[in-house]
């Protein structure tokens, strides 16, 4: 059976595990990611100009989006609970 919920109109399906639901919604995510960076690449062609300084700022921009899209994933992973005083 699949769960509606009315906040969000996802569907979730019963049983559905954590990895199964992150694969499932990623996956188009990162197709939509590649397609619209692709058009963005389309842009290098002779019908349009740039300057290296628009370049720089588009480049700049999808870099640092990447870096703090893996941090999010880095700081999941790394998240340490321990705790402990330190000798001082």
């Amino acid at each position: 059976m699949a769960k509606q919920t009315k906040k969000s109109r996802k569907t979730i399906l019963s049983g559905e595990t954590k990895s199964a639901r992150f694969i499932r919604v990623v996956t188009p995510r990162i197709v939509k990611a590649v397609k619209a960076i692709e058009l963005i690449g389309n842009c290098a062609g002779s019908s349009y100009e740039s300057t290296p300084e628009q370049l720089e700022q588009i480049f700049n921009k999808l870099g640092s989006t990447i870096q703090e899209t893996q941090k999010k994933f880095s700081a999941k992973a790394a998240k340490d609970d321990s705790f402990a005083f330190t000798d001082g």
